[in-house]
């Protein structure tokens, strides 16, 4: 079947383009060399752990012909055992498979012939073989993947293709030409294939170290057996510690390797996307990508929200794409031709970090990086803006199986479907509940100032008055952009400090630092935040002067603003405290009586408290959530020992620490729609002011 839609690829002036870089093929050395030095190292190791295997069932065989009795068996038995374990440990990984585990919509072509004629002529553009299966997620994403096992290094391997329907819903045709052909751009003829090779190397170092639960299982099954038995197990189980000890400084060398590789392999995959569909809708692709995650994201937790309610949506990409014309909208996006940055305002906060540095260990290049490899390729192709959605046949239909493969987890039998006009409503109220009105966007976005501290009447008897274009100025607006910017920036500053993140050097604002002088630029930026914090709690209070000036009620709303973060923060101090006690405990390896301290004391000196506040919370109406008002209601009528004849109730410590977790969530989102409502209460009094 001749294809329809298809953009056209532009006009390349030079057919090496497709051929690995220079810098792809000195990566690709140096994993090869990684490669070469752990399997020699195995090779060691393997020798060593068969003769010590070998050994040990000769010698357990030997003793069987000294004299037959229980110790002589048991003996012999063991070291048979601990010989075989040991031999297990070394050759397990060979055959173990990888299976990709997923309950996608596999189409056929008979289903969708448009696509399977885009795709194949695709693939004849790239030079990469025909998927052995396409399939549907409910997701946005976009992948090539396969069965894989020590044996599918040096065996062909068909790869299977699967298409995100929250993708397909998010990009035009051009951008999705140009996801598809990144994709097959990973396994195409023209591509190395070490880099598969490679990934399955990966997979079985990682597999042999940390992929050992059936093999732990099988030590204990035989330490069961007899004490004596037991011991020759232990034996076996610190020879295997003693080989994963050694391998896993080898499997960190080509780990990290392997990454700088598949970085690599992604801006090699970006060339070839630019190549067949033009650079610009390689990069405008991955904006929409970013754009149709947050959209989704959304739908799929209004979605959430609405099952206690017994109410299910039928089509959630009709949802994705309200919410996106909410967005659109509200931040008076441009979402058609190329886009080259995600737009203002989609992720809530928009500051971009001034450090950067080379993550050695990260498996894709930032954005950044990726949009300035695509565009040096000065490859252009007019977009064509037929959306994605128009390649599918009965696209409805399919949105709806893809929105069922979104409930999987749910039981939907009971449900009733919520009409599109229903939920457009409860969006729009959800979305209203957050939004900030503009004159107070750049102060409060995302902010809610520590009013329960303050001092109403000395504010107004200190503060200096001063008029409104002043205090709604371009460089106040800042104040608070430049806040989070340095908390965010200090944080990875942190990071760095502490060896979090392995670099040797990073810059900041165009300047390289070394990392032994990242403590000293902390330092600077904590001085700097320390004076914008300070000139951001002023602006907080001058704004409330003149908005008192101006209408006496608005200390009413302050004030009822101020019990509103008092409580909140009162109920969050309350769960802080819980939570560091289950702290000294959960998650590790600890005497049985510290775990009944901790969780005594909770039972005794919180369990009241935190009845108090769930019902205090549900009065208030900062719980909104049905689940949660029943999951809490529970709680207040139960009454949790959390430790009883020296074993731990573990379903009502986690009921618990479920409950107060997510209160701490709702106030918080409670606390900001407070803030919210408030403004809009001052920019009805002085509206004006803007």
């Amino acid at each position: 079947m001749a294809v329809s839609l298809y953009p056209p690829a532009p006009v390349l002036s030079d057919e090496k383009i497709f051929l690995p870089s220079a810098s792809f093929r000195k990566q690709t050395t140096r994993v090869i060399g990684a490669i070469l030095l752990f399997f020699c190292v195995y090779l060691l190791l393997l020798g060593a752990a068969l003769a010590i295997g070998v050994g040990s069932m000769a010698a357990g065989i030997y003793i069987l012909t000294l004299g037959i009795n229980g110790l002589i068996v048991l003996v012999s038995g063991g070291l048979v055992a601990m010989g075989l374990a040991v031999i297990v440990f070394v050759v397990k990984f060979i055959f173990a498979g990888k299976k990709t585990d997923n309950d996608h919509i596999v189409i056929t072509e008979a289903e969708q012939p448009e696509l399977f004629a885009f795709i194949r002529r695709l693939t004849e553009e790239t030079n990469t073989r025909f998927p052995k299966k396409i399939e549907i997620s409910p997701d946005v994403n976009a992948a090539v993947y396969y069965d894989s096992s020590f044996w599918s290094m040096f065996l062909p391997v068909r790869k299977n293709l699967i298409i995100g329907m929250g993708l397909v819903n998010s990009v035009n045709i051009s951008e999705f030409k140009a996801i598809m052909a990144h994709e097959f751009g990973h396994f195409s003829q023209r591509s190395m294939k070490l880099g598969s090779f490679t990934y399955n190397v990966n997979r079985v170092i990682y597999d042999m170290l940390y992929e050992n639960d059936g093999y732990n299982r099988f030590l204990r099954g035989m330490a069961g057996l007899h004490s004596v038995v037991a011991v020759f197990t232990i034996l076996a189980s610190k020879i295997a510690r003693a080989i994963q000890y050694i391998l896993k400084d080898m499997y960190k060398l080509v780990n990290k390797q392997y990454m700088g590789l598949s970085r690599e392999m992604e801006f090699h995959a970006d060339t070839i996307a630019a190549a067949v569909a033009g650079g610009n809708n390689a990069v405008s692709g991955l904006v929409k990508v970013s754009v149709g995650g947050i959209t989704y994201a959304k739908a799929i937790g209004m979605a959430n929200e609405m099952l206690p309610d017994k109410k299910i949506t039928a089509n959630i990409y009709d949802n994705q794409l309200l919410i996106l014309a909410g967005l659109v909208d509200k931040y008076n996006l441009q979402l058609t031709g190329s886009l080259s940055a995600v737009p203002t305002g989609l992720w809530g906060f928009d500051e971009t970090s001034r450090i950067l540095y080379k993550d050695q260990w990260a498996s894709h290049p930032t954005f950044e990086e990726r949009k300035a490899n695509i565009t040096a390729l000065n490859l252009y192709v007019a977009p064509d803006e037929t959306p994605a959605i128009r390649l599918f046949a009965n696209p409805d239909a399919l949105q709806q199986r893809a929105t069922r493969l979104a409930y999987a987890a749910v039981n939907t039998e009971e449900l009733t479907v919520c009409p599109a006009t229903e939920f457009a409503a409860q969006w729009e109220v959800k979305d209203a509940a957050y939004t900030v009105p503009p004159q107070f966007d750049s102060f409060y976005k995302f902010r809610v100032p520590r009013y329960g501290d303050w001092d109403f009447d000395a504010i107004l008897a200190s503060t200096p008055m001063i008029p409104p274009h002043e205090i709604f100025s371009e460089a106040n607006a800042q104040i608070a952009t430049a806040v989070r910017r340095n908390k965010a920036d200090i944080q990875t500053l942190e990071a760095i400090i502490a060896g979090e993140i392995d670099v040797r050097t990073f810059d900041f604002e165009g300047q390289r630092y070394n990392s032994a002088e990242a403590a000293a630029l902390k330092q600077q930026l904590e001085q700097e935040l320390a004076a914008d914090t300070a000139a951001s709690e002023l602006l907080d209070k001058q704004l409330f002067c003149y908005y008192y000036q101006q209408n006496n009620a608005t200390l009413d709303y302050y004030k009822d603003m101020a019990a509103v973060v008092n409580n909140a923060n009162a109920y969050t101090e309350l769960v802080n405290k819980v939570i560091d006690l289950v702290n000294t405990f959960y998650g590790q390896q600890v005497p049985i009586e510290k775990i009944q301290h901790a969780l005594r004391a909770i039972r005794e000196s919180h369990n009241e408290a935190l009845k108090t506040s769930f019902r205090e919370s549900i009065d208030k109406g900062v719980v909104t959530a049905e689940w949660l008002k029943q999951d809490l209601a529970a709680f207040i009528d139960g009454d949790y020992q959390y430790f009883k004849d020296e074993m731990v109730m573990a379903a009502e410590v986690n009921h618990m620490i479920h409950c107060a977790t997510s209160l701490v969530h709702a106030w918080n989102l409670y606390e900001y729609s407070q803030h919210v409502a408030m403004l809009e209460k001052l920019a009805l009094a002085v509206p004006e002011a803007a």
